[in-house]
């Protein structure tokens, strides 16, 4: 069971890194692609310069979906998996690195959380009352509502960014937990040693 709860934290730490990277990597392509193609929509009678952007929007809604659906399951992961081991193994409830790797996690929790229940259905409401606008062909309505959805935008990228931050640091503290320090593995302070790193066994190796 310790095993597959290292293994789970592994896996959640980088299916959530992905995750974020994916819709980062994703989101530049798509619109520094479709800014150049010239795309007209025949069924938005607005500006023809707005019409990539439309087009984009639709692309990237679908793509955040997934990136949304793969954070949530990154944090269950992590969650249950780090509260196998700390129920499995009383000890590394004092041990400073695994305290670290834990409250990192739970900003990215939060983060990601506050994004979901909060941020996201207004964004997506939004733009999708935006599209409707521009196919109805009320352009003063479409980009007031575009300029609402960069607002929601932008607190939106401050907390995938943090929540990055929390994943980033949940990694390398778990990789301090077991690097040699001192001619012994481990950064915490452990008594004796063997000289080699251990297998990580728990979130921070198991003494």
């Amino acid at each position: 069971m310790v095993r597959l709860a290292t293994a789970g934290w592994w896996l959640a730490l980088g299916l959530w890194l992905s995750a974020i990277m994916t819709a980062g990597v994703a989101a530049a392509f798509v619109f520094g692609n479709l800014k150049r193609t010239g795309l007209v929509l025949p069924d938005h009678p607005v500006s023809e310069s707005l019409h990539w952007r439309y087009a984009a929007g639709r692309v990237m809604i679908d793509v955040f979906w997934i990136v949304d659906l793969m954070q949530l399951v990154a944090a269950a992961l992590g969650l249950l998996a780090a509260a196998v081991l700390l129920v499995a193994v009383p000890p590394l409830r004092r041990r400073w690195s695994v305290r670290l790797q834990v409250a990192a996690l739970l900003v990215a929790i939060g983060s990601f959380g506050t994004y979901a229940i909060r941020i996201a259905p207004s964004m997506n409401a939004t733009l999708r009352a935006q599209w409707a606008a521009a196919q109805a062909g009320d352009e003063p309505e479409a980009e007031r509502l575009r300029a609402s959805f960069n607002d929601e935008h932008v607190l939106s990228t401050r907390l995938m960014s943090l929540s990055l931050a929390g994943v980033l640091g949940a990694g390398l503290a778990s990789a301090f937990a077991f690097a040699p320090v001192g001619g012994r593995a481990g950064g915490d302070g452990d008594a004796g040693g063997t000289g080699r790193l251990e297998p990580p066994a728990l979130l921070g190796g198991r003494r």
